[in-house]
């Protein structure tokens, strides 16, 4: 799996870094946790902080574009993205219990 990086934009205000990517494989598109890592190993930063929002394979050919965002720090990344994404994603987020208010 070869991982070129077309464009890194960065979003100050959410604190984060848009990333536009092209992923060439050989056989089957590569899963986002495979992506992940190779991202974190181009970008020099931690996995826990890259959250895959696309992957578009292109029809005929062995490529897929991607986009992604890298988060300064964990916290604002748990503050702004969705927590189904999180998830499915394979972060070990823990889950908000809530209270039941008793009518009275």
């Amino acid at each position: 799996m070869k991982l070129k990086i077309n464009k890194n934009i960065e979003r100050s205000l959410l604190s984060r870094n848009r990333i536009y990517a092209e992923v060439e494989f050989d056989a089957a598109v590569p899963p986002r946790k495979d992506i992940i890592q190779k991202l974190a190993e181009l970008l020099s930063v931690e996995p826990d902080l890259i959250v895959v929002k696309k992957i578009e394979p292109s029809f005929g050919s062995k490529k897929a574009s991607i986009a992604a965002y890298v988060y300064k720090n964990k916290e604002e990344r748990d503050r702004i993205e969705e927590r189904k994404k999180l998830t499915r994603t394979g972060f070990n987020i823990p889950k908000i219990e809530k209270k039941v208010v008793a009518a009275q």
